[in-house]
């Protein structure tokens, strides 16, 4: 009985994915960040996609039989691709609102992530975080394409005391040689680059929060049917609560 109840899901899946642009057999071309470890990466050796989010994509759309290929490519070039209808599906997506006009969100992330301030070790105790006026005064360094929070933006932007770059790997080279004081990272991405730096001893996480926040998959709103972003999201919700996706979570997040 189950089987054929997931059989049935499969093939409605299938069905709601036909009615948009797409024929029913074809691939449903999806872009991806290509460099955020541990969510996503290219590995250097075997230029594969590799990480949490898409093997969480891939468990998902097989399971719904639906054909699909994921590009990865730089962020901007990725985010470009979804808002233009050069992709039908882009991951890992926080809320903004040029993504929210042109894409439909699914009722459940992919993914949850915290943002914290950054700073080096000698720093510790000299430098704290418990609202925006702590940085007055001293130089952060943010990394582009990041959204961050639209309050943390305009107080950049408002006392012109920031720096950018293009990777967050730049920025935590820099923050290590005295370049900036604060840098606003993605706690599980800055956990991976700094062992891969070898500046894990070298830098300190500020206990508060900047901001929490979920990422999703998002879906073309012209190429893409609105049936079949509520199909995935079921399927994704599924999956969640399976020991599989325990052992992927595990896998990555131990």
């Amino acid at each position: 009985m189950k089987r054929a109840t997931a059989a049935i899901l499969s093939a409605f899946c299938i069905l709601c994915f036909g009615i948009s642009a797409h024929a029913q057999t074809q691939v449903l071309n999806i872009a991806s960040d290509n460099d955020w470890p541990p969510y996503e990466w290219v590995d250097k050796e075997t230029k594969e996609l590799k990480g949490f989010a898409p093997e969480v994509v891939t468990h998902v759309l097989k399971t719904m039989d639906v054909p699909f290929e994921i590009k990865p490519y730089p962020w901007k070039r990725a985010e470009r691709n979804i808002l233009e209808g050069k992709s039908d599906a882009l991951f890992p997506a926080s809320r903004k609102a040029k993504r929210e006009k042109a894409c439909n969100y699914p009722g459940i992330d992919l993914l949850k992530s915290e943002y914290c301030f950054f700073i080096r070790k000698e720093d510790q105790g000299k430098l704290t975080f418990t609202d925006f006026s702590d940085l007055k005064g001293h130089k952060i360094g943010v990394s582009s394409g990041y959204s961050y929070t639209t309050e943390f933006w305009e107080f950049l932007k408002a006392n012109k005391n920031y720096t950018e770059a293009k990777t967050d790997e730049l920025n935590l080279k820099k923050l290590v040689k005295g370049r900036f004081d604060y840098f606003p990272g993605e706690v599980g991405n800055v956990a991976v680059l700094a062992k891969q730096l070898g500046i894990e001893d070298k830098i300190v996480r500020l206990p508060k929060p900047i901001t929490q926040k979920p990422y999703y998959i998002i879906f073309n709103k012209a190429k893409v049917d609105e049936a079949f972003v509520h199909q995935f999201s079921d399927a994704l919700e599924a999956y969640k609560k399976s020991p599989e996706y325990q052992a992927i979570y595990t896998k990555y997040f131990n």
